[in-house]
């Protein structure tokens, strides 16, 4: 969320980022700059020191879509806070060498929320997200930084009504976007989209929410479902699914769900060295009014042992009844958990 400030991890010693990043091939393809590096693990991250970094020239927003580039930070869309149901459609993109923000052109999709964002090497890719009045969007546009131009993306062969919303992975050299009926990738190099093998569909249940990651060599995908509605109202109970996708196969495969799937699919994941680590998460998904309850657990899920590992309670206290919600990012060899406080009645 922007809502006024915001703050930097720098690292003494640390070389700066080259001006034109290479594609990452191999191990640390589609992972995060710093994968394999040394500033990537937890002993030097622990030596690391915040400092505040200036406020963009941006409206306050949550929601907004954000994508690391190898020299710069992009943040594009977003809900305004305090504008009622208003949706942003403008960006910026923050140098941490120069440490400036600058106002990205003006970009040919409308303005939306919930945007998935992925790097390319070259490009930032901006797809689907919701307007104002929640509808799902079905289209794109890549960003060029080192020109500053848009292009939108071709069409792609998937449904705008689809139940459960979708996913989005980037696998190093092509974006798949995932929904319940359909899915699609789509090719940079060639501009092109090529179809998805559909997901399994579970009888007597409708997919609510799709999450899904990259481990480095296959796409795993857990999908909550729901009793469909009776007379406008839905019963209670959740049915939750995960399957796995090797690019090239016609099929998806069955994995085991999180033995304590009451959280899925609504934490945080974040793929490191061909696993996948999840943390936190709730009972309602994002955006949504529900009683909810939050976790602060985690587990690893090893993709190709198809076994799941669970981690202590990763909950942070400021202060009695006020508890901090976990949120992740993978800089290299090693996790950081960055939290927002989430206000709590009671001790």
């Amino acid at each position: 969320m922007i809502c006024g400030a915001l703050a930097v991890l720098v690292a003494a010693g640390c070389a700066s980022p080259a001006k034109s990043p290479p594609l990452v091939t191999g191990a640390c393809s589609a992972q995060p700059p710093g994968c394999g590096s040394a500033q990537g693990t937890a002993k030097s991250l622990a030596g690391f020191t915040w400092s505040a970094a200036p406020v963009p020239q941006l409206s306050p927003r949550t929601a907004q879509a954000s994508v690391w580039t190898g020299t710069e930070f992009l943040i594009w869309g977003g809900s305004e806070e305090n504008q009622g149901l208003m949706v942003a459609g403008d960006g910026a993109a923050y140098d941490p060498v120069t440490r400036a923000w600058t106002p990205m052109p003006a970009s040919p999709l409308s303005p939306r929320d919930g945007t998935f964002a992925v790097w390319t090497g070259t490009k930032a890719l901006f797809w689907g997200g919701g307007n104002e009045n929640g509808s799902l969007l079905m289209d794109g546009a890549s960003y060029d930084p080192a020109s500053g131009t848009w292009a939108m993306l071709p069409a792609a062969p998937l449904r705008p009504d689809a139940q459960g919303g979708q996913a989005v992975v980037w696998t190093g050299t092509q974006m798949v976007v995932i929904q319940s009926g359909v899915g699609a990738a789509f090719d940079p190099a060639t501009s092109s989209w090529t179809t998805v093998p559909a997901l399994p569909q579970v009888a007597g249940w409708q997919p609510y929410a799709i999450g899904a990651e990259w481990t480095g060599s296959e796409v795993i995908t857990w999908v909550a479902s729901r009793p469909p509605a009776v007379n406008g109202i839905i019963a209670s109970g959740y049915y939750f699914a995960a399957y796995s996708w090797v690019p090239g196969n016609q099929a998806w495969t069955s994995v085991p769900s999180r033995p304590d799937y009451s959280s899925f699919p609504f934490g945080t994941a974040a793929p490191i060295r061909g696993r996948l680590l999840f943390l936190g998460g709730s009972s309602c998904p994002p955006g949504v009014t529900c009683p909810a309850q939050d976790f602060f657990d985690g587990a690893w899920f090893g993709a190709s042992s198809g076994m799941w590992t669970g981690l202590p309670d990763a909950r942070v206290r400021d202060a009695p009844g006020r508890e901090k919600k976990p949120h992740a990012c993978l800089p290299g060899a090693a996790v950081m958990t960055l939290s927002s406080r989430v206000e709590r009645s009671g001790t």
